[in-house]
């Protein structure tokens, strides 16, 4: 929340994130429980795929427009211009912004080092039982 500016004026830039961390979060809980067996390539590609069906289901509420092919140029250039915004619309980090990303950080790190001992734990167990 603190990466999307929630002291800006509109209300939903303060909901959204809220609403995305109620999908988001289920999801992570389930790979969680996922077999091992199970490569992480796949598990990235049903993401993808269901974020795809719920960007098909939602375009029936939004609504498609005509692409002609200089519509695909200018989304492949807002693409690239996406890593240069702050040239453009001067979107700079903020403290706010800078903040919650530390936090994402630290979090990544802290789980990915939990992750490491546990996993040492158990082969670590699994060693001593053969023995």
């Amino acid at each position: 929340m603190l990466i999307t500016n929630p002291f800006a004026d509109s209300l939903w830039a303060l909901i959204f994130p809220i609403v995305c961390a109620f999908f988001v979060v289920p999801r992570d809980i389930a790979i969680r429980y996922l077999p091992q067996e199970i490569p992480s390539s796949q598990v990235a590609f049903t993401n993808a795929w269901v974020v795809m069906r719920g960007g098909g289901a939602y375009s029936i509420y939004q609504g498609w427009g005509d692409a002609d092919p200089g519509w695909y140029f200018w989304f492949l250039a807002l693409t690239g211009v996406l890593y240069c915004g702050y040239l453009i619309w001067e979107d700079r980090p903020n403290l706010t912004m800078l903040a919650g990303a530390t936090v994402i950080v630290v979090s990544g790190i802290i789980l990915l080092s939990t992750e490491k001992r546990r996993n040492r734990r158990a082969n670590l167990a699994t060693v001593i039982q053969q023995e």
